[in-house]
């Protein structure tokens, strides 16, 4: 027992810290204070709203009270040379702790073991947030002065949930941690640690750190742009790539740029992880990995084959019937933890997932459902709000028809039979018959139009302008040729025939060409194609992928002037510099 005299001066040391508002430490070492007095101040302590910092070195403690769990602005606590012997979990809510000292005591094993886990925790988040921040800012001033903005943060603390399973039972636990400290565990989860991850999710993190310390984004909506990071903050790093993907696709659709076929299959499998995670048969703790490894069999086949035959998974899915696609479905996974994620999944789960997903199979095979997919996708648009007034839909609508009603337009014989004989200038050709070249300037002329009667109108405008220069074109072109046909006594009739059979010759080579790759996509139901096992290297689409035109269109035969856009490859992902280190 402490004497009245250590009594009073506990007390004076308690009050002079509460009072002076500049204080934020408290120093009540040497004072032989026992548990029993601790628990008696406590009160008085926890009135101290800015404490960081407490030491209770060289007492009598053989315990510390469970209140000392409330001192949620605690960064740093000093409780050397005592005669503590558990902890139990009562700086488990101490989610701003930075810094922890109890060398000198009689903890047991178990309490040992986990006062060494919090501690080690600590180091690495430190550790990951400044690795994060020195590839994302390479500039040693830059990232100084990011670096101190983080510490000055004037945002709200933020509640960080994770869950732990005990005896079967999932229990989760809630920490507060100041803006600061919730940044710097977004930072230290940031997937940053190879080329790849670098490329996709590298620009959307610095995208919302940049929010974040923005002065001149209101407070209320930087702290909704906080608590939209810190919901994906817990257990593991999948969550948090989760919800960078979900922002950037926000971003890139809410811009009205095209989306490649690498970012639409992005989105795809984000709708395939919400419908997964609502499946009745997933296993009660672990459903992230679990979702995480079933939709990894669809998008990312080469990359977990081997970890998946391990577990006795031997599923295989190819495309179904969607033109939009160029290749097999092919994306690294978001979840590292893929090997674990096999090894929780019953056969009641696999069976449900595939009944989701498959049209047909042929023995392990598994077609995928298209329709199904679209469907999936399209009401998970819908419920991020990126499809809520069908105004996207409806540019895109109109993106897509454009080269069918252009076509239309040019089955006129008068305007055919002078069009594809003429010689063309490549700059002739880009003007009148690079439609790809047309969609995407059709693009960022509707981007803007937020109404359906207005986005009509300026489609049928432009539509209007292109069919006026192929009518130019076929006027300036068409006199020669009459004036030579009659001097050679050919009629306009027996021209156009010819021109015809030009024609269909040419959609003759194109129907072949079309077979040999329909039989290339089959060939992929039965194993690995050729250009899969080059590397992960992705096609930009043709057309944007937010409502793929439904509707058959088919190039014109003899439009042989079209020029493919180049495809856009991206290597497989090598790991940078001083990346090896990565804990799951």
């Amino acid at each position: 027992m402490v004497t009245e005299e250590q009594l009073e001066e506990i007390n004076d040391r308690i009050s002079w810290v509460e009072f002076g508002s500049w204080e934020t430490s408290l120093d009540l070492s040497g004072l032989s204070i026992d548990s029993e007095t601790l628990e008696r101040v406590m009160p008085e302590i926890l009135k101290i709203e800015n404490l960081t910092e407490l030491n209770l070195s060289n007492n009598n403690l053989t315990s510390l009270p469970r209140s000392i769990s409330e001192l949620s602005n605690l960064t740093r606590l000093i409780a050397t040379d005592n005669k503590i012997q558990d902890l139990s979990d009562i700086l488990d809510n101490l989610g701003n702790l930075e810094s922890l000292d109890f060398s000198g005591n009689l903890l047991s094993p178990d309490s040992a073991r986990h006062l060494s886990h919090i501690i080690q925790t600590i180091e690495d988040v430190t550790e990951d947030y400044e690795y994060a921040l020195s590839i994302l800012y390479p500039d040693d001033d830059e990232r100084s002065e990011i670096a101190k903005q983080i510490e000055a943060s004037d945002l709200d603390p933020a509640a960080i949930t994770s869950e732990t399973v005990f005896n079967d039972n999932i229990i989760q636990n809630t920490v507060s941690k100041s803006s600061k400290n919730a940044i710097k565990l977004f930072l230290s989860k940031a997937p940053v640690h190879n080329a790849y991850d670098l490329n996709v999710y590298g620009p959307t993190v610095k995208m919302l750190l940049s929010q974040l310390r923005d002065p001149n984004i209101p407070i209320e909506d930087r702290n909704t742009i906080q608590l939209g990071i810190t919901s994906s903050l817990g257990n593991c790093d999948t969550p948090v790539k989760e919800h960078l993907m979900r922002v950037k696709i926000a971003e890139l659709l809410k811009s009205g740029e095209k989306l490649s076929e690498e970012n639409y299959l992005m989105i795809e499998r984000l709708a395939l992880i919400e419908a997964t995670g609502k499946l009745k048969n997933l296993p009660p703790n672990e459903k992230i990995e679990a979702v995480n490894a079933l939709v990894s069999l669809v998008y990312s086949r080469k990359h977990i084959v081997h970890v998946a035959k391990e577990s006795d998974i031997h599923l295989r899915f190819i495309n179904g019937e969607n033109e939009n696609l160029t290749k097999q479905r092919d994306l690294p996974p978001i979840s590292i933890n893929s090997e674990y994620g096999f090894t929780i999944l019953s056969p009641d789960i696999i069976e449900e997932f595939v009944d989701l997903v498959s049209a047909r199979n042929i023995g392990i095979v598994h077609e995928l459902n298209e329709k199904k997919l679209k469907e999936l996708t399209d009401n998970y648009l819908f419920s991020m709000g990126l499809q809520n007034d069908s105004i996207a839909v409806e540019r895109e609508k109109y993106i897509q028809i454009y080269p069918e009603d252009m076509q239309k337009f040019m089955e006129n014989p008068d305007i055919s039979e002078t069009l594809f004989s003429a010689d063309m200038t490549e700059n002739e050709n880009d003007e009148l018959m690079n439609f790809p070249a047309h969609q995407e300037v059709l693009r960022d002329l509707l981007k803007n139009e937020n109404k359906e009667e207005s986005i009509k109108q300026k489609y049928e405008e432009f539509v209007s302008e292109q069919q006026s220069k192929i009518q130019d074109f076929v006027d300036r072109k068409q006199t020669p040729q009459t004036l030579q046909a009659e001097g050679q006594g050919l009629s306009t009739e027996s021209t156009f025939l010819q021109t015809m059979t030009n024609i269909y010759r040419q959609q003759e080579a194109l129907d072949a060409q079309m077979a040999q790759m329909a039989q290339r996509v089959q060939a992929a139901g039965q194993g690995e194609s050729t250009e899969n096992a080059t590397g992960n290297r992705y096609h930009q689409m043709a057309s944007a992928q937010i409502q793929p035109h439904t509707g058959e269109s088919r190039p014109i035969a003899g439009s042989a002037r079209f020029r493919p856009q180049a495809e856009a490859r991206r290597e497989e992902s090598t790991p940078l510099p001083g990346s090896a280190r990565r804990r799951p």
